[in-house]
C-alpha cells in the first residue's frame, strides 16, 4: 500500500495529478532521451519533449509525437539496410509512407 501512496504523490508531484500513465509516459521519454541505442533525432525530440513538460505540463502529445518518431527511425534503419531483402526493405519504406501521411499526432509540439 504504501509503494501506492508514493506513486500517488510522486505523479502528483510531476504532472499535477494523480496520472500515472502521465508519470511513465515522462519515464519513457526520460529512458529514449539517455538512450545512446535510439536514432539521434529520436533522442534530441525526446529532450526537446521533457524541457516543454517543463514549461507547459503537456505530456501526452509530446510522447505520443516521440513514440512515432522512434517508430520512424526504426523503420528508416529497415529501410537502408542492405543486408535485408529489397521486400523487407521496400515494405519498411511503405510503412513509414503511411505513418507519415496518417499520424494523428501533431507534426511538431
Amino acid at each position: 500500500m504504501r509503494d501506492a501512496l508514493e506513486w500517488t504523490k510522486a505523479a502528483q508531484a510531476v504532472t499535477g495529478t494523480n496520472s500515472y500513465e502521465r508519470l511513465e509516459q515522462i519515464r519513457e521519454l526520460q529512458r529514449i532521451a539517455a538512450d545512446d541505442r535510439q536514432n539521434p533525432w529520436v533522442r534530441d525530440d525526446a529532450s526537446n519533449a521533457l524541457a516543454g513538460i517543463n514549461e507547459d505540463g503537456k505530456v501526452n502529445g509530446r510522447w505520443q509525437y516521440v513514440k512515432v518518431q522512434q517508430q520512424l527511425a526504426s523503420l528508416e534503419d529497415t529501410a537502408t539496410d542492405p543486408d535485408l531483402p529489397d521486400e523487407v526493405r521496400l515494405a519498411a519504406i511503405e510503412a513509414a509512407t503511411k505513418i507519415k501521411t496518417e499520424a494523428t499526432v501533431p507534426a511538431q509540439f
